[in-house]
Parts: C-alpha cells; sequence; structure tokens
C-alpha cells in the first residue's frame, strides 16, 4: 500500500468496513456511511404542520342569569 496525500482508512458507522475517507459520505443522521450503506432522507421527514383555526368564526356571548330566555315572538 502506497502513501496517499490526504487519505486514511476508516470504518463505516453502519456496516464497519475498512475502507478510505473518500468512499465514506456524510449522511442525513450525522452518520459517515460508504456508498452501499448510504440512505437519502426521506421527504416526508421535513414536511412542517399547519397551524389550526380552533375559534369558531362568530360566537354570541353566554346569557347572564338576569336576562329571562323567551321564545315568544309575539314580543317583537
Amino acid at each position: 500500500m502506497s502513501f496517499e496525500l490526504g487519505k486514511w482508512k476508516v470504518v463505516c458507522d453502519r456496516c464497519g468496513f475498512r475502507m478510505k475517507n473518500t468512499d465514506l459520505r456524510l449522511e442525513w443522521t450525522d452518520l459517515r456511511v460508504c456508498q452501499k450503506c448510504w440512505d437519502q432522507k426521506h421527504p416526508q421527514l421535513d414536511v412542517k404542520g399547519r397551524e389550526d383555526k380552533q375559534a369558531p368564526p362568530w360566537v354570541r356571548p353566554e346569557p347572564t342569569a338576569d336576562a329571562p330566555i323567551t321564545n315568544d315572538w309575539d314580543d317583537f
């Protein structure tokens, strides 16, 4: 084995095989893995949720105990 400037022996974080440092890639899981072990990040992991409006568009105030509740429409 000859000397190569800027290369050294490393171990794949997933399979454990030894190889040169230039044969590894940095994965989205922050692991240095070989080409066979490299797994692309699934796009569904980057989906952001949207805020859900919980309040109704309009409401009526609660009736107080002082105001009588009647269904007599002849009062109008």
